[in-house]
């Protein structure tokens, strides 16, 4: 989670999610710090499947 279709660019949080918990917020901006770090560092970054989008009432 975390890296785009486009090389070197990492999305999180509500620009992943759209609008919800902050601890989800957090927990998507954690994962992507990792990622850009391994990318950083020469890693090969597998896109993940965008999630769900859940429907608000």
């Amino acid at each position: 989670m975390g890296a785009t279709t486009l090389p070197g660019i990492f999305a999180a949080g509500d620009n992943v999610h759209g609008p919800d918990l902050v601890i989800t917020a957090v927990a998507t901006a954690h994962t992507a710090a990792q990622n850009m770090h391994a990318y950083l560092n020469g890693a090969q970054i597998p896109l993940a499947k965008p999630p769900e989008r859940r429907k608000r009432k």
